[in-house]
């Protein structure tokens, strides 16, 4: 007896999945994290300031290509945060390896979740059983079959997001091309315990954290708006290991609409 194909994964799915990793992105590029070159700066320039702050002596441009140009060569970076696009509250928790690829998940407020592996150009994706609910139809067959299991696919221009998102060099290009009117510095404040500095676009409302060290990373973005969201960086040049989900709970998602 010939067995019937379940129907395709709705567009709203595919939709809704690859909105979140491009408004991850956007949040991301849209930081205001310019690195327009502003010369040298107006620090103190003596040696007590230097000591007790390495940046003292650059500018707020300078130091902000410095921390992007630090998160594009970072082997391994955390990223988490919420961020929204169309309305839509996102939520992620990614691990990023650079060069190969990431792990981790996302979460569509009040639809459901799905976890993610890239490695290299091949993508799994796990949605949850609200996330089927929501956007995969009620058929019961069809979910029994899809729940608990991985979908997976290759890297398209439904989910290219993930190339742009996972990769800490491609992360960093993002700002790279997001050129502001120059960026500010702002109060000293602690983002998770650590010393930072609040760097501003004096054309724009986003903010970036950056720690003050001699070699400062990006550890926080703020981009307000109702396309907006919080981004948080941690965990740079932590090991991160990627593995293909087991075959047995894989399915082609070609056959799935993916």
């Amino acid at each position: 007896m010939t067995r019937s194909r379940p129907g395709p994964v709705t567009p709203a799915a595919r939709r809704l999945m690859a909105a979140g990793l491009a408004a991850a992105a956007m949040a991301a590029g849209a930081a205001g994290c310019s690195t327009a070159s502003s010369g040298t700066g107006s620090g103190s320039g003596t040696a007590a300031a230097a000591q007790a702050d390495p940046l003292a002596a650059l500018s707020a441009d300078q130091i902000g290509h410095r921390a992007v140009a630090n998160l594009g060569k970072a082997r391994s970076v955390h990223v988490t945060g919420r961020v929204s696009d169309s309305g839509q509250r996102i939520g992620l928790n990614l691990r990023l390896l650079r060069s190969h690829g990431c792990v981790g998940s996302m979460n569509l407020a009040g639809k459901g979740s799905f976890r993610l592996v890239l490695i290299g150009k091949t993508v799994w994706l796990k949605p949850d059983s609200r996330f089927w609910r929501s956007f995969g139809g009620t058929n019961p067959a069809v979910l029994k079959i899809l729940s608990g299991k991985y979908l997976k696919t290759t890297l398209s221009s439904t989910l290219g997001g993930l190339a742009q998102l996972c990769h800490p060099s491609a992360l960093a290009r993002a700002f790279e091309n997001n050129k502001g009117t120059g960026l500010v510095k702002g109060p000293a404040t602690t983002i998770d315990g650590q010393h930072a500095i609040k760097l501003t676009d004096s054309g724009d409302s986003a903010a970036a954290y950056v720690s003050v060290t001699s070699s400062p990373e990006l550890l926080r973005i703020v981009s307000p708006g109702p396309n907006g969201g919080t981004l948080d960086f941690t965990g740079y040049g932590a090991p991160v290991t990627l593995r293909p989900p087991p075959a047995a709970q894989t399915l082609d998602g070609r056959k799935y609409g993916f």
